[in-house]
């Protein structure tokens, strides 16, 4: 399970720091090995290419899934999957009574939220982030929402892994 470092208690909120910078945790998959890092702090106006080259410090050892270290800062890109959750509106959240709820299925109202489901998947896409860029900048860009935390995927430059991940698209829902 890709996701089982998270169980462990870490923190998985943003915080804010004195200065209003937001430090996030961030969740780096490495899909080609099913494996994972999630890093708990890291600063919005720092660049994720710095984020990469801690992670692939030629002075530490390689990671025990990757001995012939073929994941390197220079050798990977990073993407992260576009339109993947719903953007969550401002605003109070509406209550709505079960006899109201039973009502709306019965009456159909629901679809309209599965068929906005499917539009998205329609639109979902891996996205390449510019590794020069900061995580502020990367997490403001179109059709990019962050679903709690950022989710970013790690895979080696023009490998056959790569080139199979891209046209096999993000999960669907």
């Amino acid at each position: 399970m890709i996701y089982q470092g998270l169980a462990g208690g870490q923190n998985v909120d943003p915080t804010v720091d004195a200065e209003g910078h937001v430090h996030w945790p961030v969740l780096m998959i490495y899909d080609e090995f099913d494996q994972s890092d999630f890093i708990q702090d890291v600063h919005e106006l720092s660049a994720v290419e710095e984020t990469v080259s801690l992670l692939f410090d030629p002075s530490q050892p390689p990671p025990d899934w990757d001995p012939e270290r073929k994941y390197t800062a220079a050798s990977v890109r990073v993407y992260f999957a576009s339109h993947q959750c719903k953007v969550l509106s401002k605003g109070k959240k509406k209550v709505q009574s079960d006899e109201d709820f039973i009502g709306s299925l019965l009456s159909g109202s629901e679809r309209k939220g599965a068929e906005d489901d499917y539009a998205r998947a329609d639109k979902s896409a891996y996205v390449e982030v510019d590794l020069s860029k900061t995580l502020g900048e990367c997490l403001l860009q179109d059709g990019h929402v962050v679903p709690g935390f950022p989710v970013l995927h790690v895979v080696v430059r023009d490998s056959v892994f790569e080139r199979h991940f891209l046209a096999k698209g993000p999960a669907e829902f």
